[in-house]
């Protein structure tokens, strides 16, 4: 009893995980559910749940890239959070593995919905980089969310060729930022002390502010469109290979599809042959000009 008891106090304290689905175990088909993935369509670069290298369980998730993007698309395993984290301090981990890769690494994007922009952004790789032939590491890092957070992304990343696994991914809340320190009390003033001479504040210029306002707007703007055109991309390269893939099915079927025989087209009924008659068959002419 004081053992369950125990075991009970110890799975109260522990702290929530806030990805769903962490270590890959809930699996539809190849894909591992609550994770989206994302790859640039190019030959021999897919994403997939494997049992064919794990840290723990029976399942981890794995990208493989063929050969090397010009540009890296920054292929991934993508999972939106949109518990209320603002202004906390997360504490990131998971397990990478790697063969041949440039980079492993979990991503935090920290976003803003109106306008959309990414606030920050922290990737494990800068802390405790995954790459080439790696053996299962854990990779660790520390992220402040910031205070107009509307919903964090958190992302497996893979760069350039080779393959990557991931597993065991957590996010935890370690620290709330939300509190603001008393100010300290000044010290009493003995009556021969001089008072300080204020410091006045210089006036601020309302011209200034505006024109920084306004610079912040207009960077806004540009993070936005460059994420909507990158989207977009990635949106049009899609829908150019799931047409080449379906012009590719097509053309497998014309070929495996056999000839359908043409119907002979049907004609009027052949009149039967006049056939003279028989002997001793009694025999009706059936015109005037067959009577004697």
């Amino acid at each position: 009893m004081y053992t369950v008891f125990i075991c009970l106090i110890t799975l109260a304290a522990a702290p929530e995980n806030l990805v769903a689905n962490p270590g890959f175990e809930a699996v539809r088909g190849v894909v591992p559910i609550r994770w989206d993935l994302f790859v640039m369509p190019r030959e021999g670069s897919y994403g997939e749940a494997t049992q064919d290298q794990v840290y723990e369980g029976n399942y981890a998730a794995k990208l493989h890239n063929e050969t090397a993007y010009d540009r890296e698309p920054a292929n991934n395993w993508s999972q939106s959070i949109t518990t209320d984290m603002r202004n906390r301090e997360l504490s990131v981990s998971g397990w990478a593995k790697t063969a041949g890769a440039a980079e492993a690494a979990i991503w935090i994007q920290c976003f803003q919905r109106r306008p959309l922009r990414i606030l920050a952004f922290e990737s494990t790789g800068t802390r405790t980089p995954v790459f080439g032939d790696t053996d299962w590491r854990e990779v660790h890092m520390r992220v402040n969310v910031p205070n107009e957070t509307d919903f964090i992304m958190v992302r497996c990343v893979i760069l350039g060729e080779g393959t990557a696994w991931f597993d065991e991914i957590s996010v935890i809340e370690t620290l709330r930022r939300d509190a603001v320190p008393d100010a300290p009390r000044p010290e009493p003033r003995n009556a021969e002390t001089p008072r300080p001479r204020e410091q006045r504040t210089p006036p601020v210029d309302a011209a200034d502010n505006a024109v920084e306002e306004l610079r912040a707007m207009r960077q806004t703007l540009a993070d936005a469109n460059q994420t909507l055109r990158e989207l977009n991309t990635a949106l049009l390269a899609q829908i150019s290979a799931l047409q080449t893939e379906v012009e590719r099915l097509r053309e497998e079927l014309r070929a495996v599809r056999p000839a359908v025989p043409q119907e002979t087209p049907r004609t009027s009924a052949v009149p039967w042959p006049e056939l003279p008659v028989p002997p001793l068959v009694p025999h009706v002419p059936r015109t005037q000009e067959d009577l004697p």
